[in-house]
Formats: structure tokens, sequence, C-alpha cells
């Protein structure tokens, strides 16, 4: 196991911070707390053992818990709040709004996201050790649908869509309590179901959608995004919505890579967060794909190999090797485009039954 990778000294400079607003204490659950129970299994929702086995979980998708009380919630509203002001807007649907990169920008939601307490509830949940996301643009990823006059038109929220991530953690700020829409609904199917049925149709059969209503603001869900489809159910005009996601990484570094080819053509806006992003995506990568690399090499001079041949020491040291082999070569390929970025990804995580595409 590795520990977790220490957040980077020297803040991407392009990132403005925040104003930390206090010393704030979260108060996260302890060790002891029980356990969010589990809403869908893999097996449940139709994939074979290969993927438990390749995950090392059966979890698909947890019930909502409580991970903040409200004075917390309440405190980390105002912090995104003050975040705002980085949002990316939709010109296609004004009330809605991204902020990337919000652990750049925030310490209190880096504390919250780094706090250890944390990482060991989503441990014990999802049934191996995690650390908060080494890829740092992934530890928090705020979405804001701003308040609306009632008689406007519903509206979307977001696609459906999968995290190319490990394990995600959706946190309720505000608005998810389903009452008005904007509750986190997920496909209960495989993702290649999915994706053939969106492909065909253009849209998933409601029967098939599951509404997750976050009954209060510091209810959030834990998801292996990467296998579930998934996305915010409409919205009709009413309250403001946010949530706050944060991405974790299983410590083991001998575990598949769920985390994609960063490099992505048209993947970024020109506006401050775009321009943020394209400029600090190949440390951030390289960092990452490093942290892999040593806990793969600190396993390696632990091990028990002194009766092994040197063909076998060679094939150790080249899997210790990989991360860092797939890292310089995306580095010198440059940018993909995002269909090829998609196929590749989905190809590079696909399981069992589910054909590549």
């Amino acid at each position: 196991m590795s520990p977790a990778l220490d957040f980077p000294v020297h803040n991407p400079r392009l990132y403005q911070q925040s104003p930390v607003r206090s010393n704030h204490n979260w108060t996260l659950p302890v060790v002891s707390t029980e356990l969010p129970s589990t809403l869908r299994t893999f097996e449940s929702i139709g994939y074979g053992p290969e993927l438990q086995q390749r995950v090392g979980s059966n979890l698909a998708i947890s019930e909502p818990f409580r991970l903040l009380n409200r004075a917390d919630a309440e405190y980390l509203d105002s912090c995104i709040v003050d975040l705002e002001k980085f949002a990316i807007r939709n010109d296609s649907n004004p009330r809605r709004a991204v902020v990337r990169g919000a652990a750049y920008r925030s310490t209190d939601i880096r504390r919250l996201f780094s706090d250890e307490r944390l990482t060991q509830l989503l441990s014990r949940t999802v049934g191996y050790e995690v650390v908060p996301s080494t890829l740092p643009h992934q530890m928090a990823h705020i979405n804001i649908m701003d308040a609306d006059k009632p008689g406007s038109e519903d509206v979307d929220t977001g696609n459906w869509h999968i995290d190319q991530n490990p394990v995600v953690l959706v946190l309720n700020i505000a608005g998810m309590d389903g009452g008005t829409g904007g509750a986190f609904q997920f496909f209960d199917g495989t993702r290649d179901e999915s994706m053939e049925l969106l492909s065909r149709h253009g849209k998933l059969p409601d029967s098939r959608c599951v509404d997750i209503p976050l009954p209060e603001p510091g209810y959030g869900v834990v998801i292996h995004g990467a296998f579930v489809m998934h996305r915010a159910s409409p919205m009709a005009p009413g309250p403001r919505r946010v949530s706050l996601v944060s991405a974790f990484e299983p410590s083991d570094p001998s575990r598949p890579d769920m985390n994609p080819n960063r490099f992505v053509a048209d993947g970024y806006g020109d506006d401050q967060n775009g321009v943020a992003e394209r400029q600090t995506r190949a440390f951030e990568y390289a960092r990452h794909k490093a942290w892999r690399m040593m806990g793969m090499l600190d396993k390696f001079v632990s091990a028990d190999l002194w009766e092994a041949s040197p063909d076998e020491l060679v094939a150790h040291l080249a899997r210790c090797m990989q991360d860092g082999l797939q890292c310089a070569s995306a580095l010198q390929m440059g940018e993909v485009e995002p269909r090829a970025a998609l196929v590749q990804y989905l190809n590079d995580t696909s399981v069992g039954s589910e054909p590549k595409s």
C-alpha cells in the first residue's frame, strides 16, 4: 500500500486562491461509525464476477448517508459561494455553473477531502484502502444550478455520463433532496448496456432510472462511477442546487489505474479555468504516475524474491516501470481526439461480458 500523495507544496500560480474563512474543524464521522449500506452491487446491476475481482469490491453504489452535520454543510456552502467567481457558465443554460480544481483554490475544501477520517470511512465502505485522488484537480468539482423564478421550463442539470475515476463521493450541499428534481440518478444496468441504449434511442428507459434523493445538506453517496451511468435528474424551477464531487484512488498501486489520459483535444475552454487546466495537466498527470511507480518499487524492494530468476526479476521491474512508460508515451503523443480518448478508456477498463468498443 502506498501512503497518500501530499498535496503539491507549490500551488499552480494560475489557480487564484480563495481566502480562508476560519480555521474550521470538520466534524466528520469517527472510524467506528456505522458504514453506509450498499444500494446496488455490481452483480445486481448485471456485471459478472470479473469486475468485482478486478476492482476489489462488489459495491456499485451506496445508500445515502450523512457525512457532514448541518453546520459543516453550511460552512462548506459559504466556501463554495466564495469560489463562484471562478465558475464556468454554460451558454445554453446560464443557470448552470461548474467550478473545477476547487481543491487548488480552497484550503478548507482541500483539508476536508484530505482528512484521514474520511478516507478511512470510504475505505471501509468500498472494501479496500483508498487515498484522496493523486490528481489534485479531481479532488473537488462543484456543480451549481442557480435558483430560478417559477414558471420557467424544466432544465437538465447534467448529461448521462460515467466518471473516469475509481471511487467518487457526491455530497449534497444544497437542493438535492429531489423535491423539484435534481436528485442523484443512476441507470440500473451495466455501462455498456446504458451506452448502447443511449446510442440507439438518445435516452434511457424511465423504468431503469433510479433516483437517490439526498435528504439534507451534508448527505452523500459513494459510487464506483466508472461502471455506473449516472446524472442529476432534470430540475424544475426552484431553489439553488449544489453538489460537491470528490475522487479517491486505491492506495495499492498494483490495482488498475482507472484514471484516463488527460490530454484530450477540446477538453478545456479558453476561460481562466480552461487555461489553468491545460497548463497544469502534464505535471499533475506525471506526479500521479510517479506516485504509482514509487509504490510499485517500494513493493519490489520489500518482496521475498531471493530465489527469482533474472527473467522473473526483469518482469517485476518492467511492471514497476509500466506507469512511468505510459506517462512518457502520453506526454510525447500530445492531445488526442475526445472520441478516441473515450474509446481507449472504455477498452482499458473493459471487463467480463462487456465487449470492447
